[in-house]
C-alpha cells in the first residue's frame, strides 16, 4: 500500500529509497566498511528524501534512543571505544532505522531494505555453490586455522561462503529460507513459473544444506520459523480453520515439543554446557560494575580485555544475542528490546496486523526468528540481522496500523472480493 499523505515532488525522492538497499547488501555480503557505509547512505536517503514525522515506531525509537545513550556514555568512560565501537554502531543503524521509518514511503523503504539483504543471501548462496561444485573452501583458504577448517575438508558437503564458520552460514541460509518462501508463497499464480520455479530449488537446496552441514541450533531455526511461515498465512487465507484458541494451543505444544527435544542428548551436549558457562561469567562481569549495566562495555575489544583479566584462557563469545545487547547497550536496551519482541509476537502474529504480502510476511516471520537466529552463531550484532530485522519488523507493523489491517477482518474481505464463479453454460 502506498504512504498516503507522503508527497514526492520528483521521481528521484522515490528512488534514493534503494541507497537502504544497498548498504543492506554491502553489510550481508560481508564486505568491508559496511556498517560505516550504511550509516553515510542513510543519511543520503534522508537528505534526498527529507524528513517525514510519524508516529507508530514507539519502542524501535526508544531502543535505538538507549542504545545510543548508553553507548555515547561508555566511550565516554573509554573514549578509546570511539572508532569501532558499540556507539558508532549504534549511529549508523539509528541513521538506517531514521532513513526507513521517517522519510518517503515506508512501504518502498521496508521493499528496498529486505531487497538488499534478499540479494546479499543470494550472493553467499551463490558463492557456496560454488565451493561445492569445484570443492575450494574459501575459509580453508583465508583462515587455515580456524576451527571449522578440519570439518570442511573432511566433508565435501559443508561450506560457508564467507562466513568465519559454517554455523554462521547455517543461519545466513535458515534467514535465506525465509525470504524464498515468502516470495514463494504470494508469488505462485502472480509471477513467471520460472522465477517461481528458481526460488523453490534454491530454498530446497538451502535448507538441504542446513541439515546435512549439521548445525543444531541452526536447524532448530529453520524448522520453527518455516513452521511459523507456513501458519502465518495459512491463517490469513483460512481463518476460520485456526482461531486464536488454536494458536495459541499450537504455539503452546510446539513450546512443549522444543522444550522436550533441547533436554536430549542431541542438543544437550558439551557444547550446550559449555554455552551456559560462558553466559555465567558474562553475567557475573556485569554484575562487577553496576554501570556496565546500565551502559554495556562499550565495544567488543573492551569486554574482552576484561574477560581475560577476570577469566584468562575462557573464550567468552556469548552465543545469545539478548546478551549480546545488555553486554553492548545495557540492561534498559535488553529490556525495550524484549518488550518489542512480544509486541510483534502479540501484534503480527496473534493479531496479524500487518500487510499479508511477501515483504510483510517476511519482516514478521525474520522479526520473530530472531529468537533462532540469534542462539547460533557466536557474535551475532556486527552481521547486522538484529538491527535489519526490527526496522523491517517496525515497518510491517506500522504499515498494517495505518490501514487498520486485521488478519481475520482483512481475510474475509478478501474472499469476499474474489470474482465470482461463471455461471454454467
Amino acid at each position: 500500500m502506498a504512504d498516503a499523505g507522503v508527497v514526492f515532488p520528483t521521481g528521484q525522492r522515490w528512488d534514493a529509497a534503494v541507497l537502504l538497499g544497498v548498504g543492506a547488501f554491502l553489510l550481508v555480503a560481508r564486505l568491508p566498511l559496511a556498517i560505516p557505509l550504511i550509516g553515510v547512505l542513510s543519511a543520503g536517503v534522508l537528505v534526498l528524501q527529507g524528513l517525514v514525522p510519524r508516529r507508530g515506531f514507539g519502542l524501535g525509537t526508544v531502543f535505538f534512543g538507549v542504545s545510543l545513550a548508553a553507548s555515547a556514555a561508555a566511550t565516554l568512560r573509554a573514549p578509546s571505544t570511539l572508532v569501532g565501537g558499540y556507539f558508532s554502531w549504534a549511529v549508523c543503524f539509528a541513521l538506517l532505522a531514521a532513513a526507513a521509518w521517517f522519510s518517503g514511503s515506508v512501504e518502498r523503504n521496508l521493499r528496498m531494505l529486505l531487497g538488499g539483504i534478499y540479494a546479499g543471501l543470494w550472493f553467499h548462496f551463490i558463492v557456496s555453490m560454488a565451493e561445492l561444485v569445484t570443492g575450494v573452501k574459501i575459509l580453508v583458504l583465508r583462515d587455515p586455522r580456524a576451527a571449522s577448517v578440519p570439518v570442511m575438508l573432511d566433508d565435501p558437503w559443508v561450506v560457508s561462503s564467507l562466513f568465519v564458520n559454517y554455523n554462521d552460514y547455517s543461519v545466513a541460509m535458515v534467514i535465506f529460507v525465509n525470504l524464498l518462501l515468502a516470495r514463494l508463497l504470494f508469488g505462485i499464480g502472480r509471477q513467471a513459473r520460472w522465477r517461481s520455479i528458481v526460488q523453490g530449488v534454491a530454498a530446497a537446496t538451502a535448507g538441504v544444506l542446513v541439515v546435512v552441514i549439521g548445525s543444531r541450533g541452526a536447524l532448530v531455526a529453520l524448522v520453527g520459523t518455516v513452521a511459523l511461515e507456513l501458519l502465518v498465512v495459512v491463517r490469513f487465507r483460512h481463518p476460520e480453520r485456526i482461531t486464536s484458541r488454536h494458536l495459541w494451543a499450537l504455539l503452546a505444544a510446539g513450546g512443549g515439543v522444543l522444550l522436550v527435544a533441547w533436554n536430549t542428548p542431541y542438543f544437550q551436549s558439551h557444547s550446550t554446557e559449555w554455552r551456559g558457562m560462558i553466559v555465567t561469567y558474562i553475567v557475573a562481569l556485569m554484575l562487577a560494575n553496576p554501570l556496565t549495566l546500565l551502559t554495556g562495555f562499550g565495544s567488543a575489544e573492551a569486554f574482552a580485555n576484561v574477560g581475560k583479566i577476570a577469566y584468562p584462557g575462557e573464550l567468552l563469545n556469548p552465543h545469545n544475542f539478548l546478551l549480546e545487547v545488555a553486554m553492548a547497550f545495557g540492561v534498559p536496551a535488553l529490556v525495550v528490546l524484549v518488550a518489542w519482541l512480544a509486541t510483534v509476537v502479540i501484534e503480527g502474529v496473534v493479531r496479524q496486523r500487518i500487510p499479508m504480502s511477501a515483504d510483510g510476511t517476511a519482516a514478521l516471520v525474520t522479526a520473530v526468528g530472531l529468537l533462532g537466529y540469534g542462539s547460533v552463531p557466536s557474535s551475532y550484532l556486527d552481521y547486522g540481522y538484529l538491527f535489519f530485522f526490527l526496522v523491517a519488523g517496525s515497518s510491517a507493523l506500522y504499515l498494517g496500523r495505518r490501514a487498520g489491517i486485521d488478519g481475520a477482518s482483512v481475510s474475509l474481505a478478501n474472499a469476499a472480493a474474489r470474482p465470482a464463479p461463471a455461471p454454467a453454460s
